[in-house]
C-alpha cells in the first residue's frame, strides 16, 4: 500500500539511522545484546563491566594488569567468598591454564554448555557464578609458595599467550569445541573472577 503525502515527508524527516536495528561491529543484528568488540567499533562505550569482559590473555597488556594484581597475594590471604583457601586458589589457576595448553587431561562432559549460544553467553556476557562447580582435578594441588605458584601461574600464561594464530586449539571438557577468541577471554575471565575472589 502506498504512503499518502503527508506520511511520505514525516518518514522522510527521520535519519534513515533511526529506522535502523542495532547492529554489531560486522554488521549482524544484535537487537538488545551487549556488543562484544574491540575498541573504535563502538564499543568503547558500553559501561565499564561490558568492556572488561573484552579483555583477553593474549594482550600483553592484560596479562600484565593480571600478573601486577598476583604479585599481592600471601598464602594467607582469605578468601571474600567460596571454600578454596589461596593456596588452593593459586594452584588451581596454574592448572586450568595447562589445561588450555593441553598438558593437563580433563574428561569431557556433555551437557548444555557446549550448545553454541550459550558457550558465548557464559564465556562473553554474563558474570561468572560465584562457587560454581569445577573438575576435581584442577582442585587437587596446593601451592606450597604464593611467589613460586604466581610465577608459575604467568609462565604458563605466557606459553598459551603464544599460541595465538594457530588453527587447532584443545577441546574445553565443558565448553566444547572453542575458537582462539573464547579461549583468550575465558582464560582472563577466570583468573581475573579469582583474584577477585581474593580482594585483588
Amino acid at each position: 500500500m502506498g504512503k499518502t503525502g503527508g506520511e511520505a515527508r514525516r518518514l522522510g524527516a527521520v535519519a534513515p539511522s533511526a529506522l535502523a536495528l542495532p547492529r554489531g561491529p560486522y554488521g549482524n543484528l544484535r537487537p538488545g545484546l551487549p556488543e562484544i568488540g574491540p575498541a573504535g567499533t563502538g564499543t568503547d562505550q558500553l559501561p565499564a563491566i561490558q568492556r572488561s569482559f573484552m579483555k583477553n590473555a593474549f594482550d600483553s597488556a592484560d596479562r600484565e594488569s593480571l600478573g601486577n594484581r598476583m604479585d599481592g597475594l600471601t598464602l594467607d590471604r582469605p578468601a571474600l567468598w567460596g571454600k578454596m583457601d589461596c593456596a588452593r586458589m593459586l594452584a588451581h589457576l596454574t592448572d586450568a591454564v595447562l589445561m588450555a595448553l593441553g598438558e593437563i587431561s580433563i574428561p569431557p562432559r556433555s551437557g548444555p554448555l557446549r550448545l553454541a549460544p550459550i558457550r558465548y553467553a557464559i564465556i562473553h556476557v554474563f558474570p561468572f557464578p560465584k562457587g560454581a562447580p569445577t573438575a576435581p582435578r584442577l582442585v587437587e594441588r596446593r601451592a606450597e609458595s604464593a611467589a613460586a605458584e604466581v610465577e608459575a601461574l604467568k609462565s604458563a600464561m605466557e606459553r598459551f599467550a603464544a599460541l595465538a594464530g594457530q588453527t587447532e586449539w584443545v577441546e574445553h571438557p565443558a565448553f566444547g569445541r572453542m575458537t582462539e577468541k573464547d579461549w583468550g577471554v575465558l582464560v582472563y575471565r577466570h583468573v581475573d573472577h579469582h583474584l577477585r575472589q581474593f580482594g585483588v
